[in-house]
């Protein structure tokens, strides 16, 4: 896992499941630039990324990865080259793209986590970001939590245990989480791994998206709106020392 950069970062807080696109400055400049989140569709011909509405987004200068699910892409192409009503477009991307996993949430309470979260709310020099749908089944969040920093050239053995030593998982349960419209979401931070006895000082954030489409299969209803709860500290790691938060997300989206 990378850290994301502020760029990339901000655009959450502008925009969440559509493309954020410019052109150049000059009459005669037909180069259109955008960021976009994606999700990863390596075994298309040619592999792609697809937008939420089902648009192909197809890389010129790089390959994809077919390990990740979701990734936020920053590209650039000429307008003109692309015919009206296109469905997908060659695309040069400017950096590579920050790739995160997605999770399905289930019914199922898992173990109680052992990290609280800093925030779902983190704040860049452009502003706060905020997560949302990305479609009616998948939400992205920004996730902020704390963490033991390791430079990733010198000791990239345990900045690799770190990484990984931390899951988060979502749960539902329909019968009590879903009332009036309202679907709450459980988020749970788990840290298993990594260097014992850990006093982790630092932070950093990560993408995350979460499949809700098993738990609105299960409901009877119109989903207005939804929260997600979390165990939050941001004065230091300690979850005993943890409080709840619950965070509210818009849900714009026919059943």
């Amino acid at each position: 896992m990378k850290q994301v950069k502020f760029l990339l970062v901000a655009l959450m807080a502008v925009v969440m499941g559509m493309s954020v696109t410019s052109c150049l400055k000059g009459e005669e400049n037909n180069t259109v630039q955008g960021s976009l989140f994606v999700k990863v569709s390596p075994y298309d011909f040619p592999p792609s990324f697809v937008d939420a509405a089902g648009g192909k987004w197809i890389p010129t200068n790089a390959t994809v990865d077919a390990s990740k699910s979701m990734a936020l892409i920053s590209f650039q192409y000429d307008r003109t080259t692309v015919e009206p009503n296109a469905t997908s477009i060659n695309v040069t991307l400017v950096e590579d793209p920050y790739y995160f996993d997605k999770s399905y949430v289930t019914s199922t309470e898992p173990e109680v986590g052992n990290a609280p979260m800093y925030t779902l709310e983190p704040e860049s020099y452009y502003g706060v970001v905020r997560g949302g749908f990305w479609n009616k089944d998948i939400l992205i969040l920004p996730l902020a939590y704390w963490y033991k920093k390791y430079n990733n050239t010198t000791e990239k053995e345990k900045y690799e245990a770190e990484m990984k030593a931390h899951s988060f998982k979502m749960y539902c349960d329909v019968a009590t989480d879903f009332k009036d419209g309202v679907l709450t979401l459980t988020l749970v931070h788990d840290v298993n791994g990594g260097e014992e006895d850990v006093k982790r000082t630092d932070r950093i954030m990560d993408y995350k998206a979460f499949d809700i489409s098993s738990v609105l299969n299960s409901i009877s209803g119109t989903v207005n709106s939804v929260k997600v709860k979390v165990m939050e500290n941001q004065s230091s790691d300690s979850y005993t020392d943890a409080s709840e938060k619950l965070y509210n997300i818009e849900y714009k989206f026919a059943k």
